[in-house]
């Protein structure tokens, strides 16, 4: 089921995507190719404005990529599934993939994978994040006990990737407790009471920045070709 796009929370970048944007800035060279799964409305890019490349932006929801062509038109906005990339071989020198191989049916992760494999160039640049597989990561994650919401354990993540010719080059895991508090506040008062608080505030965003936590995992891989 693919959830409707809320013009309250779903249009502002947040502090996940500011975050995230400090993760791929030192990797947007002049004129790189920026290929953004699981996009939503495009926040990630309308957080990096002064982005000379170009950025592709792609979802499985046509009402997340309708918005976003119209509040940003200078992406290139395309609906579909990451087992199925739209893309010719070898486009993109970066291709980010947050918070979404644990949304892909199960089972499916080795192919996403190759598919992001086949339209990364030589020596592309692939950032990834996922929930992490832990006591705490779980236990601060509703969806995880109401419907299952998966959780990665490092060690698979790294073997799918060099499968298909990836080498980690750094990995870490982030969202501390501050953070996550903020985030159960956000998921209560949305749930309960129809209130859309946005994780906000200096003190959230220095728990994402110091790369301490157990929410989690971020993976960058570079793409070698044998």
């Amino acid at each position: 089921m693919i959830r409707k796009v809320n013009t309250i929370s779903d249009i502002g970048p947040s502090v996940g995507h500011l975050y995230n944007v400090k993760i791929v800035l030192p990797y947007l060279k002049k004129g790189a190719s920026l290929l953004d799964l699981g996009c939503w409305t495009g926040q990630l890019h309308r957080a990096m404005p002064n982005f000379k490349g170009e950025y592709y932006g792609l979802d499985v929801s046509s009402q997340a990529i309708h918005k976003a062509k119209s509040v940003n038109p200078h992406g290139k906005w395309f609906t579909g599934s990451v087992l199925k990339l739209p893309f010719k071989n070898k486009m993109f020198d970066i291709v980010t993939l947050f918070d979404v191989i644990e949304h892909i049916p199960i089972g499916s992760e080795k192919k996403c994978i190759k598919e992001i494999r086949r339209v990364i160039k030589k020596n592309g640049i692939l950032i990834l994040s996922t929930p992490a597989d832990n006591f705490l990561s779980k236990a601060s994650d509703p969806a995880f006990f109401f419907n299952g919401h998966r959780h990665y354990n490092l060690n698979f993540l790294k073997k799918i990737l060099a499968d298909e010719d990836f080498e980690i080059e750094r990995s870490w895991i982030t969202g501390g407790v501050v953070y996550v508090s903020q985030y159960l506040l956000h998921l209560f008062m949305k749930h309960i009471f129809g209130i859309y608080l946005q994780i906000s505030g200096k003190l959230a965003t220095d728990d994402l920045h110091s790369e301490r936590g157990f929410l989690t995992h971020y993976l960058i891989a570079k793409h070698y070709e044998f």
